[in-house]
């Protein structure tokens, strides 16, 4: 049996101490919507309409 999309966790059962980032954090391009001279940033494709980043 395979599994149908992401696998549904809450914040708490991954972090159970919570989270934090350390380093930088930057916006994740989306090179499908992006041209030359125009930076698209990346959406979450799961939920409503989020904006993506990266450390």
């Amino acid at each position: 049996m395979a599994l149908q999309g992401p696998i549904p966790v809450s914040f708490d059962m991954v972090f159970p101490h919570g989270c934090y980032v350390v380093g930088e954090v930057e916006p994740v391009k989306d090179f499908d919507a992006s041209t030359n001279g125009r930076f698209v940033q990346s959406r979450d494709r799961s939920g409503p309409s989020m904006s993506c980043a990266t450390s």
